[in-house]
């Protein structure tokens, strides 16, 4: 898991010519974030049906690293959104998303059954259909000047959660 969303992270770097600092974010990276979900969302649906009518051909490889870059944007978002004094509850919302993305990549690739499969399927679509409104909301705010999102309180943890699971290992 960690190797993949290191490999995304130096394709991103590398296809962009930028390093991922905060600097770098912004609410443009939000809008290519929410189109990114979008993408993300609609194969993930495919699958999903696929897997209910029996029609399984395995997971792409392409799906696979979308979602770990997904999860690396969401990540520098986060990064972003809290260096800028923008709203706290989307660096929150930012770092949560992150941290599933990568725990249903995690569940998916070691699903052992079409049950586990449906279920870390679902959670990333859930997951995907939030991101899209998110990110068109935390761009609004960014370009507006709003340092308080709508949703109410998210406690900030910039402790990333590899830390946690490696730790149980």
């Amino acid at each position: 898991m960690l190797k993949r969303l290191t490999l995304s992270l130096a394709v991103l770097v590398l296809s962009t010519g930028l390093a991922p600092g905060p600097a770098h974010a912004s609410p443009e990276t939000a809008e290519y974030w929410g189109v990114q979900a979008q993408k993300l969302y609609k194969v993930t649906a495919q699958l999903l049906s696929d897997l209910n009518t029996g029609r399984t051909d395995g997971l792409e490889e392409d799906y696979l690293d979308g979602l770990a870059d997904f999860s690396v944007t969401a990540g520098r978002l986060a990064v972003w959104v809290d260096t800028s004094g923008g709203a706290k509850d989307f660096g929150c919302i930012y770092r949560g998303m992150a941290e599933e993305a990568e725990l249903q990549l995690d569940a998916l690739e070691t699903a052992s059954d079409k049950t586990e499969a449906h279920t870390a399927l679902t959670r990333i679509a859930t997951m995907l259909d939030d991101a899209q409104s998110i990110a068109v909301a935390s761009a609004h705010a960014a370009r507006s000047g709003i340092s308080t999102a709508p949703t109410g309180h998210c406690p900030a943890s910039a402790i990333p959660l590899d830390k946690y699971l490696s730790a149980g290992s």
